[in-house]
C-alpha cells in the first residue's frame, strides 16, 4: 500500500482502539492486552512520569496482528526524579498523576476484567522484580562510587542544592552516592507497596 494509505489505516485503527477503551467496549479486538500489562507494570513500578501518553509511549502493529506496546523509552523522569509532583509517589504514573488528563490507563485501571489479568501477572513478577531492583541498586552503589566522586568534583560541587535548567532542586540535595541510592530505594519501596495495595 502507498504510505498515505498505511498512515490512514493505522490512524483509523488507533482511533477505533481508543473508542473501544473509552467506551468500555471490546478493546481486546484492537490491542494485545498482555503486552500492555507488561508495559504498564514496568512503567508504574519505575514511576515513569513520561509514560503518561504525552510523549515517548511507543506501540507497533504487525500485519494481521493487534497493537503491541513497546519498546519502553525515556526514563529521565522515572525512579523519583519528579519531586515536585508528589513526595510519596502514591498514585498512578500513567494516569491522572498531577498533570496528565484521562489516558488509556485511566479507563483500563477501572475495568475489573483488566485488573484481574494485571493482578495475575503482578503476582508472578513482583518478587523477582523487587529482588532484582535491590540487587542492581546495591551493585551500582559500589560500581559507581569512584565515578560519582569524580563527577562531584568536576561538575556538581557548585550545583548542590541549586536548580539547573528545568531540573529540580531536590535532585542535587545529596552529597554522596549512598544518599542518592537510599532515596532511590525508598522510591522503589513506595512503588512496590502502592502497587500491592492497588492491584492485589
Amino acid at each position: 500500500l502507498p504510505i498515505s494509505e498505511q498512515l490512514q489505516y493505522i490512524k483509523n485503527y488507533v482511533l477505533q482502539a481508543n473508542n473501544a477503551i473509552v467506551s468500555g467496549g471490546n478493546y481486546e479486538e484492537y490491542m494485545d492486552v498482555d503486552s500492555f500489562i507488561e508495559w504498564l507494570l514496568l512503567q508504574e513500578f519505575c514511576y515513569n512520569w513520561d509514560a503518561g501518553y504525552v510523549r515517548n509511549v511507543y506501540m507497533y502493529k504487525e500485519p494481521g496482528r493487534k497493537l503491541k506496546f513497546g519498546p519502553v523509552w525515556d526514563f529521565d523522569l522515572a525512579f523519583g526524579s519528579v519531586g515536585w509532583n508528589t513526595t510519596e509517589y502514591q498514585n498512578w504514573a500513567t494516569s491522572m498523576n498531577g498533570m496528565h488528563e484521562e489516558t488509556w490507563s485511566t479507563f483500563l485501571l477501572d475495568d475489573p476484567d483488566f485488573m484481574e489479568r494485571m493482578k495475575a501477572r503482578w503476582l508472578q513478577v513482583r518478587e523477582p522484580l523487587m529482588r532484582r531492583a535491590d540487587e542492581v541498586t546495591e551493585y551500582m552503589t559500589e560500581y559507581l562510587g569512584h565515578s560519582f566522586e569524580l563527577n562531584q568534583d568536576l561538575w556538581m560541587s557548585e550545583w548542590i542544592g541549586k536548580n539547573i535548567s528545568w531540573e529540580w532542586i531536590y535532585e542535587y540535595e545529596h552529597t554522596d552516592l549512598a544518599g542518592y541510592f537510599e532515596y532511590l530505594q525508598g522510591i522503589l519501596d513506595y512503588r512496590y507497596e502502592y502497587m500491592n495495595r492497588c492491584i492485589v
